[in-house]
């Protein structure tokens, strides 16, 4: 099989998804697209089918319309796109699992019109600060902030010393306690947990996720943070 495809030839063939097959098989390889003077303006690679390694676009004058790189079909690190005159249109940052980071959208003004990072799209206050920012009391068992009880909510990222590693943990605290809703995601971005603590223990209903986004289990709290029952789902 060709490790290099036209992106008209019959035999090849990309879904909606944008997985190659050529010739009915998956594909590996480059596949290059040419426009009606047979410029190059697009090179895509592949392997077993799916997106992976890097991607580049350019208009036919030659500028460059987006760059970026896939690994087993997920896009990962920067993907860029640009308009015909150079001005950046989009500018995304993925983990190397593929979860979005963050994202910036431009209109060919320069004007910024989208912007959505993991904050955003977990619905996390964009001031929430990191809980390793925070001092911990010992003798008050409760997190400070210039030197009094820390009231809002605080995150935790997948990585101690990756200050943009994705975010696992975003806690409610009140007067440096747990105090109110948290949440807990896997490190692509899948819920985890959801609960609500009150004076520092959970209390009501917790319910916990698989990694896959399907229903583990239950945990129910009495309102002094004592299990009251656990059931766990079928699979």
């Amino acid at each position: 099989m060709t490790d290099r495809a036209d992106a008209n030839d019959p035999k090849l063939t990309i879904d909606e998804h944008q997985h190659a097959r050529y010739d009915g098989e998956p594909f590996t390889g480059v596949v290059t697209e040419f426009d009606d003077a047979g410029v190059i303006v697009a090179m895509r690679g592949y392997r077993e089918g799916a997106p992976s390694g890097v991607w580049q676009g350019w208009y036919s004058g030659g500028a460059l319309r987006f760059s970026g790189s896939y690994f087993d079909g997920r896009r990962v690190d920067e993907w860029e796109e640009w308009f015909p005159d150079g001005r950046p249109s989009l500018l995304e940052k993925y983990t190397v699992e593929g979860e979005l980071l963050d994202r910036t959208r431009w209109d060919a003004t320069g004007a910024v019109v989208e912007r959505v990072n993991d904050r955003t799209a977990k619905d996390i206050d964009p001031d929430a600060p990191d809980l390793a920012e925070l001092d911990f009391d010992e003798r008050a068992r409760k997190y400070l902030r210039d030197g009094v009880g820390f009231a809002g909510e605080a995150i935790s990222r997948a990585s101690d010393v990756d200050d943009e590693s994705p975010i696992v943990r975003v806690v409610t605290y009140v007067d440096g306690h747990a105090n109110g809703p948290t949440r807990t995601w896997y490190s692509d971005g899948v819920l985890r947990s959801s609960g609500t603590y009150a004076n520092g223990h959970p209390v009501g209903t917790w319910p916990h996720w698989h990694p896959d986004g399907t229903k583990h289990y239950t945990v129910e709290y009495a309102a002094d943070g004592t299990v009251l029952s656990k059931t766990v789902e079928e699979r």
